[in-house]
């Protein structure tokens, strides 16, 4: 018995000998390296057709520029919406434009004002002129009058057929009315000098409304530039900005027109190998599932770089630019 549990003893120990002498050898073993897969080009089916799958976009886009600096105020339409040409799309507020404007209007209305005080200055000042030529013609009627009587009286003095007293009463009274008469005369003088005067800077003041009203005119055209307008009629496509956000001349298509939206293109970008054997013209098959499970005859129109266009024309008007399409080739 004792010699059983020495046999089992000794088993037990070769054993765990050679379990410990595998494990380490399993350490030693470096482990292979996984390789990545190989990249499968796009299959070629039986029928000779690649299946892809794209983006739509508009065959023929009309981009606007921002006409001006500034903030987007708002939009007046939202993608998607037809739009004709000259319709407004959105406003550019323009802080240096409005300043502008509000300056030349202010201007303008400062003018008016003084130009309406200053005929109104005329107007009295005509009704001025008139009572003065009228005085003056009274008086110096009046001393024309009273010279006949001095003169004669002078006659009669010096003949010696009249008394002292009425020669001397003849002589005050004639010229005290001439000079009445002289003032009269040169208070109407005075009074259409300064009738003439305020008719001259009229003239002048309205010379300078005419520039006012250019100046406000042209900045009223300023402001008005920064209106967006449809150069063409179409579909909206683009909206690049939200309102409030800030934009510059530089930026070209701050709007998309899709001007026949109709005619469309799809992008697709083909692995290497099924890109080599696709050739402008060869025919193609555009699905669109979120519309129509019916195909739509199609052709390449252009391969550029890694990109293949394929244009098409959709009889469908849900089907708009930027929804998902699957595109199916024809390999020769």
């Amino acid at each position: 018995m004792k010699g059983k549990w020495l046999l089992f003893s000794a088993s037990v120990i070769l054993l765990a000998i050679a379990a410990g002498a595998l494990n380490r050898l399993r350490q030693q073993q470096t482990p292979p390296t996984k390789q990545a897969p190989a990249q499968q080009p796009q299959p070629v089916n039986t029928e000779g057709e690649i299946a892809l799958m794209g983006k739509i976009q508009a065959a023929n886009i009309t981009p606007i520029p921002a006409p001006v600096d500034g903030y987007l105020e708002g939009w007046d339409i939202e993608v998607g919406q037809e739009v004709a040409e000259g319709q407004l799309i959105g406003n550019i507020q323009n802080s240096g434009l409005a300043a502008a404007k509000q300056q030349a209007q202010e201007q303008l209305e400062s003018l008016q004002n003084r130009i309406a005080n200053l005929e109104s200055q005329i107007l009295a000042a005509k009704l001025e002129s008139a009572r003065a030529d009228a005085e003056a013609s009274r008086v110096t009627s009046e001393a024309a009058r009273l010279e006949k009587i001095y003169s004669r009286q002078a006659m009669l003095f010096k003949e010696g057929a009249t008394p002292r007293l009425h020669y001397e009463k003849a002589e005050k009274e004639y010229k005290a009315a001439k000079e009445e008469a002289d003032t009269g005369v040169a208070v109407a003088k005075g009074s259409t000098e300064r009738v003439a005067k305020l008719e001259a800077d009229l003239r002048l003041m309205k010379t300078g409304l005419e520039d006012r009203e250019a100046a406000v005119e042209e900045a009223s055209k300023d402001m008005e530039a920064a209106n967006i307008l449809a150069p063409v009629d179409g579909l909206v496509i683009k909206l690049a900005v939200e309102p409030g956000a800030e934009v510059n001349r530089s930026m070209q298509d701050l709007v998309q027109i899709a001007t026949d939206p109709d005619l469309l293109e799809v992008v697709v970008e083909p692995e290497p190998a099924a890109l080599e054997r696709i050739q402008q013209g060869m025919p193609a098959l555009v699905q669109v599932p979120d519309v129509t499970s019916e195909g739509l005859e199609g052709s390449v129109k252009e391969v550029k770089g890694n990109q293949v266009i394929v244009e098409f024309t959709s009889p469908y008007p849900a089907i708009k630019h930027g929804m998902s399409a699957a595109v199916r080739i024809k390999i020769r």
